[in-house]
């Protein structure tokens, strides 16, 4: 009897006993730490501009406005890009390859005449660019504010397929009579420099981000400097006209939006 007494008052005071012990609080769940390591791919979009500061024209005419002073080019760029990140913590470093086909060109025309016994000679000098492909294979290197947001500078070796065009037009004029004599010449080429830059990434879900991203691109030497001879034809008291050429170097910057897949 006196242990069945026992057993039943153990039994009501435990519950009570345990509801005045301290309570463990609830563990929180641990928010996920957004992983942008791995492999992607995309595609990007946006406008480029072009500086090809070359100076070239016929000094013997005396006129300034004769001289074509560089071209300046611009239009569109659209492209693919791929690449790996690795992620440390709150930095992210990585490497990247892309290549676009753009529509940056420009064009350049200047005129002058010469007249002399009864002729003249009107020389039209029109001269073309074209940015047809830019490429580069860069590193990047970031820092996430966010878990979602991550900007980061870039730099690495850039390649474009560049052409260059020109035409020499020279009209004779006497009377009633004309004749023209027209030199046309173009050359693509394969450059090589460097490009650097930098840009933000945000990350929409797992795998998919977006970009918005600035490059330059120098290419070094525009063009050889040179000078050469125009020699006028049947047009008496017309003198020899020289000419002479100076380079700069050949630039492009482009600003562009895209769109990642990680796998």
């Amino acid at each position: 009897m006196r242990k069945l007494v026992i057993l039943l008052v153990s039994c009501v005071a435990m519950p009570a006993l345990a509801a005045d012990l301290p309570g463990k609080a609830p563990t929180r769940p641990v928010a996920p730490v957004a992983d942008w390591t791995g492999f992607y791919i995309g595609v990007h979009g946006g406008y480029g501009w072009g500086d090809n500061p070359f100076t070239e024209g016929f000094i013997e005419f005396d006129s300034p406005d004769f001289a074509i002073h560089g071209i300046e080019s611009k239009g569109y760029v659209f492209g693919g890009h791929f690449g790996h990140n690795w992620q440390r913590g709150a930095w992210v470093g990585g490497i990247e390859i892309d290549i676009s086909a753009t529509g940056i060109k420009g064009s350049e025309e200047r005129s002058a005449s010469f007249r002399g016994d009864g002729a003249t000679l009107t020389v039209t000098r029109a001269r073309h660019d074209k940015f047809d492909l830019l490429g580069s294979a860069r590193g990047r290197i970031g820092f996430l504010p966010t878990q979602s947001l991550l900007l980061y500078g870039t730099g690495g070796l850039a390649w474009t397929q560049f052409t260059q065009g020109g035409t020499v037009t020279q009209t004779i004029a006497a009377g009633n009579q004309s004749i023209t004599q027209a030199d046309a010449a173009e050359n693509t080429s394969t450059r090589f420099g460097f490009a650097i830059g930098g840009g933000a990434e945000f990350r929409l879900t797992d795998n998919l981000f977006l970009r918005a991203e600035y490059l330059h691109y120098d290419f070094g030497t525009s063009q050889p400097t040179r000078s050469f001879a125009l020699t006028c034809v049947n047009v008496p008291g017309c003198p020899n006209l020289s000419a002479s050429d100076t380079s700069g170097r050949l630039t492009a910057d482009v600003v562009r939006g895209g769109v990642s897949l990680k796998f």
